[in-house]
């Protein structure tokens, strides 16, 4: 019995699903030891004229990326046997995180202990003066661990 991508190939469509599964499947075997600690956050998405596109949710790993850009190319084209399939560059995209994160219900708020909002500000402010905040000299108001508090110091 004849395998799907021998069929498709003999009859000369060019799918690029078929590419992926057979050219660049070593990249995707090998993942953790090209990118190493950055694995777990990067998803291969697809080759577009010889450039690897990796997405990911965090926009910070496109800096890091790009920094170590000449690395991972190397231990890419290392992996790929064929030449003519060799990468050229790496694209980070941002993957947009799932719709249904996005509208998860929220935690309800805890149950308060039934004080008005005036003995809930008392209470805190004896809390922290146990810790060791002092109120400030300036103003006299605001508890803070240094002599003068950060308004103060501002204004």
């Amino acid at each position: 019995m004849k395998r799907l991508v021998d069929i498709v190939s003999g009859l000369g469509v060019k799918d690029p699903s078929l590419k992926r599964q057979t050219v660049y499947r070593p990249i995707e075997e090998k993942w953790l030891d090209i990118f190493g600690q950055l694995a777990h956050t990067l998803r291969f998405s697809h080759v577009k004229n010889k450039v690897l596109v990796i997405s990911s949710t965090n926009p910070t790993w496109i800096n890091e990326i790009s920094y170590y850009e000449s690395e991972f190319l190397k231990k890419i084209n290392a992996v790929l046997a064929d030449k003519r399939y060799h990468i050229r560059s790496l694209k980070v995209i941002i993957q947009a995180k799932s719709v249904a994160s996005r509208f998860k219900t929220k935690a309800k708020p805890k149950q308060k202990s039934g004080r008005t909002l005036e003995e809930n500000i008392k209470f805190k402010m004896k809390e922290r003066q146990k810790l060791g905040y002092k109120p400030c000299i300036k103003c006299g108001i605001v508890l803070s661990l240094q002599s003068v508090c950060r308004f103060c110091k501002t204004s």
